[in-house]
């Protein structure tokens, strides 16, 4: 009986460490939440990404963090007066993507991304602008799945911190882990999804559709 009660209480820390509520997160603000995040960046060598709603956060330049990070603050009841400085809170971990090969970077994005705007055409201009010098640097390999017949269905957006930890965030909270098993299944999801997506020449082609059909009005 002992030992029983002592596995259920490592099961429950376990849980408990795996998710965490933004309604207790945000009581320190959105700047206190961006900051945290940079040191985890700063000692993961390797980061893959998949997104399906956003541009990945550490992609994501001025405008587009202030229009996001603005509809977090309204969705969640927070103060608007945060948003600037939790602007500047995540942009500051971008030099690990733009700055050196020490961080090495594998995005991978539904094309369907591309066509959500935020902001105004000024701010999509400026992260299309960016996207596109950001595919060619040698550290970074962007992927985007086209629309069509699928191999393997999209899912929630997660993102993998070497083989340490896996995050994935929902509408009400955060889901981390640190077990192998689990990281060892995205990382198969992972592979499955970067299996549909196309690089290089192709991605710019999907970039530049995207910037052109917003700019018309056009719908997709």
């Amino acid at each position: 009986m002992e030992q029983q009660a002592l596995e259920l209480i490592t099961i429950h820390r376990e849980v408990e460490q795996m998710w965490a509520e933004y309604r207790q997160m945000f009581r320190k603000g959105q700047k206190s939440v961006q900051a945290e995040g940079t040191p985890l960046y700063k000692r993961t060598r390797l980061v893959r990404a998949y997104e399906a709603i956003v541009v990945p956060g550490i992609l994501q330049t001025p405008g587009y963090v202030r229009a996001v990070l603005g509809i977090n603050a309204q969705v969640h009841g927070l103060p608007a007066g945060d948003v600037e400085e939790a602007v500047q809170a995540r942009l500051e971990r971008q030099r690990f993507v733009t700055e050196g090969t020490a961080h090495l970077f594998s995005f991978v994005m539904e094309a369907s991304v591309l066509t959500y705007a935020y902001g105004d055409m000024d701010a999509m201009n400026e992260q299309f602008d960016f996207l596109l010098g950001v595919a060619s640097r040698p550290n970074v390999s962007l992927g985007i799945i086209p629309p069509g017949f699928r191999k393997v269905w999209g899912g929630e957006c997660f993102y993998m911190f070497d083989d340490a930890m896996v995050r994935s965030e929902m509408w009400t909270g955060r889901f981390r882990t640190t077990r192998q098993d689990e990281i060892a299944f995205f990382a198969k999801v992972f592979r499955l999804l970067g299996g549909q997506a196309v690089y290089g020449p192709p991605v710019r082609i999907f970039i530049e559709r995207a910037r052109s059909r917003l700019q018309s009005g056009e719908s997709f």
